[in-house]
């Protein structure tokens, strides 16, 4: 990332670098992981992104470097709100909660029934008004 002056900002070393609603000093990254999947569908599944036939994993930066979510999320993040950013495990079909301060990924409890339900506790968790579908 460059500034209007030229000045490098954030160096070019990720494979994608995205801004995240509502959050100015704040980017999503995207690097390679060690994970390849022969038979997904990439021209219908909307869900994950490759490069050069690797998945992609995102995680958060601030414009100072620092990483503040590491690279665990399947998706896009694009919201990161005090603190927690919402994610998503491919492995387990499923969004959880980084948050940045304890270090911990929190998911919807085993005993919670429904899509709807699950995620709109992860919804709670983030500050954000529930989904109905």
């Amino acid at each position: 990332m460059v500034n209007y002056e030229n000045k490098i900002i954030l160096p070019f070393v990720y494979e994608d670098l995205t801004t995240i609603y509502n959050n100015e000093n704040h980017f999503c990254f995207a690097q390679k992981a060690d994970e390849q999947f022969e038979n997904y569908d990439r021209e219908n599944g909307e869900l994950l992104t490759f490069k050069d036939d690797l998945l992609l994993k995102f995680g958060i930066i601030d414009d100072a470097g620092n990483i503040i979510v590491p690279a665990i999320s399947y998706m896009n993040i694009n919201n990161f709100i005090d603190g927690k950013a919402m994610c998503f495990d491919y492995h387990k079909d499923e969004s959880f909660v980084y948050d940045s301060n304890t270090k911990e990924s929190i998911y919807a409890p085993e005993d919670l029934q429904g899509e709807t339900v699950r995620v709109n506790y992860i919804r709670n968790l983030m500050g954000m008004e529930p989904v109905f579908y």
